[in-house]
């Protein structure tokens, strides 16, 4: 596996730990002053705890559901009695026992006005109140409301796991107060359990009573209610008449009489003799006056007919409601004796179950035992100490060993002098070290000396390029591009344009005609760098711009600047006029030098790699990715144009001892000054 790959081997841990010492080290001291001061800081906090045992007891003639004691699987009845313990009135309760307590131990109250619970508790409590002998101390003169907020603040309450004890603890800056805290807490938790298992029970024998009392009126009511409808029933059967009415609707009857009419044949042929007469009525009546025999007859005749329909109409109506409220009196009587017989039935479950309370209501539901009352604690439960401070160097240890490993994965993907040439994605034409801010302006104006480092470096890669120069003759590169060389970069400050004007100055010294391009039309900054104006540059000359030449910035070196900034750079670069441009400085230059965009940001760089007969990338040593590397690359290989190799930027002294040598030893022989050479 390559050093380059994000993994560090297993072989590399003790080294990166033996470079990394110090720096762990450090981490550690500050840790554990973080952790010791954090420790000094905070009050000191006692803690103290009692346990008590929750018997469910239930007796064997069980109640109903509503009233069975909550079981420890239950867990909304566990959350309900902690709950109730952390109430402010809970709480209220237990700071008010205690200060009745400390009364009661000066003689100003009774010790049994505290609570009302099994003597054999309280004594149990009283003892453990007397070991808090600095309990009246610290109270003093401070208000039961303090003292709530305090307890309230410090109480947890919680059931051990699978078992039915329950342990409050309390937590106070005082040792007293939190044991007593917790053994009044403990002693208000007896009182409630006593008075709740009493109170419900009672509650519970009241509310039956009432059922029970409210059943036995209604059975009485009933009972008179069936006698009056049997007194009536005798009375009907005597008469005959029906046992009861209510007296019908009339519109209602209406509609009965006339349903009844239709199912009786005499009455329907009745109506239709009345409707004939009617018809000779009414054809009459065009001839005759009312008081015409004929007329009077026929008008007697339909008076008759309508008093025998409506008197048998009548007739059939009341046989009809005789039998219907016959009926309905049998329903009632049957739903008056039922009611009676069930209001019976639960007047005498309710009865039974009032025996069955009454029986128990001396046996608790549930008893509460203390197993141990709360002890005044010796030393504090926070800050402790020891813990603290192995945390906090356990803390700076993990802190030191991430930074150390962090800095090693981080260095094991950044491309420097320890890359492996079988890791870099192509070869490395040369290193060139850090160049300060005061010797950089000098390099790149070409007033740089002689034997220093930077340019020394620069005269070896310039040495390095004239040979891939030479051999681009044997390639099969089109004679007018074989003289341009394209310098690029995975990304932007990465230092290409530095060494491009770099480069082309160390060039012109060799008294070779160099022509130096700005073919970044987006973001290019060489104008500035050499101190001259930006307008008619490239960009006017691809535009068709005339009589824009390059400007003279050094003997033997000319240069183009990007020109007018432009919204299609694309389109430029790839136009024929850039390919005119390119073949016009490849005639009339022995070195032309592009210095391009980056490749990842934009494509513009892939645009004129073809007229490029050597291609270079730049990479900033400990800065770069190695993987940015690889990707840039790969744009260039994918569309067909090889990299002749990469240059490492702003390499460090730290990065290669030799270089350390290179400044004591060989620029102090050769390039410093008479008193460094001695």
């Amino acid at each position: 596996m390559s050093s380059s790959d994000s993994l560090i081997q297993i072989r590399d841990y003790v080294q990166i730990l033996r470079h990394s010492v110090l720096t762990i080290m450090v981490f550690v001291v500050i840790g554990l002053g973080a952790a010791f001061g954090i420790t000094l800081l905070k009050h000191p906090v006692f803690e103290s705890a009692v346990e008590l045992v929750v018997e469910q007891q239930q007796s064997a003639t069980a109640l109903t559901p509503l009233f069975a004691p909550v079981s420890r699987g239950d867990a909304t009845g566990l959350e309900t009695q902690i709950r109730v313990i952390r109430s402010p009135a809970f709480v209220a309760h237990a700071v008010e026992s205690m200060l009745t307590w400390i009364k009661a131990s000066k003689g100003e109250a009774d010790i049994d006005s505290i609570s009302a619970a099994m003597p054999t508790t309280m004594e149990m409590i009283d003892n453990a109140m007397r070991r808090t002998s600095g309990l009246e101390a610290y109270v003093a003169g401070r208000s039961p409301g303090s003292l709530r907020g305090e307890l309230r603040a410090g109480l947890s309450v919680a059931f051990l796991p699978r078992t039915q004890i329950l342990r409050i603890k309390t937590r106070s800056e005082d040792a007293d107060f939190a044991a007593a805290a917790a053994n009044m807490t403990a002693q208000a938790y007896v009182d409630y359990v006593e008075a709740t298992t009493a109170s419900s029970t009672q509650r519970a024998f009241l509310m039956l009573k009432r059922q029970a009392d409210e059943t036995s009126r209604t059975i009485k009511s009933s009972a008179a209610a069936l006698l009056e409808f049997k007194k009536r029933a005798e009375v009907a059967s005597m008469t005959g008449d029906p046992v009861s009415s209510d007296g019908d609707d009339s519109y209602e009857a209406e509609k009965v009489k006339q349903r009844l009419a239709l199912g009786n044949a005499e009455i329907v042929a009745m109506r239709d003799a009345l409707d004939a007469v009617t018809g000779d009525i009414d054809l009459l009546s065009q001839r005759y006056k009312p008081g015409h025999p004929q007329m009077q007859s026929l008008l007697s005749k339909r008076k008759l007919l309508e008093a025998k329909i409506k008197k048998e109409t009548d007739m059939a109506y009341t046989q009809w409601e005789r039998a219907h409220l016959e009926e309905q009196g049998a329903v009632e009587y049957s739903m008056l004796e039922q009611d009676l017989a069930a209001t019976r039935r639960l007047h005498e479950l309710l009865v039974g179950k009032m025996k069955e309370i009454d029986l128990t209501r001396d046996a608790p539901g549930a008893r509460v035992q203390i197993l141990e009352t709360a002890r005044v604690a010796s030393r504090p439960a926070s800050p402790n100490k020891p813990l603290n401070l192995t945390l906090g160097a356990v803390s700076g240890l993990m802190a030191g060993l991430l930074l150390a490993f962090a800095s090693a994965f981080r260095r094991s993907n950044l491309i420097s002098l320890s890359t492996t040439e079988e890791d870099l994605p192509a070869p490395l034409l040369g290193a060139l070290p850090h160049v300060g801010d005061e010797e950089l302006p000098k390099i790149l104006h070409g007033a740089a000396d002689h034997g220093s480092p930077a340019t020394e470096s620069f005269n070896t890669l310039r040495t390095t390029i004239e040979a891939i120069l030479a051999s681009a003759t044997k390639r099969d590169i089109p004679e007018i591009y074989r003289k341009i060389i394209l310098i690029t970069s995975p990304d932007r400050g990465d230092g290409k344009s530095t060494i491009s004007t770099a480069l082309a100055q160390s060039l012109a010294k060799l008294n070779k005609r160099v022509l130096l391009v700005d073919v970044d039309l987006r973001r290019g900054r060489l104008h500035e760098t050499l101190d001259v104006t930006g307008d008619n540059g490239l960009s006017d000359l691809l535009r068709g711009g005339e009589g824009i030449e390059p400007r003279k910035v050094a003997a033997n070196l000319s240069f183009y600047s990007r020109g007018t900034s432009t919204t299609n750079p694309s389109e430029l670069l790839a136009s024929s006029e850039m390919q005119a441009f390119a073949e016009s400085a490849g005639r009339n230059y022995d070195v032309v030098i592009l210095d391009s965009p980056p490749l990842l940001p934009v494509t513009d760089a892939a645009l004129v790699a073809r007229y490029a007969a050597v291609r270079i990338v730049v990479a900033r040593s400990q800065r770069t990715h190695l993987a940015a590397c690889r990707q840039a690359l790969s744009i260039l290989q994918n569309l067909g144009y090889a990299v002749d190799g990469m240059i490492l930027n702003d390499v460090h002294d730290a990065e290669r001892s030799y270089y350390g040598y290179y400044r004591t030893s060989y620029y102090r022989g050769y390039g410093g000054s008479e008193d460094d050479r001695k």
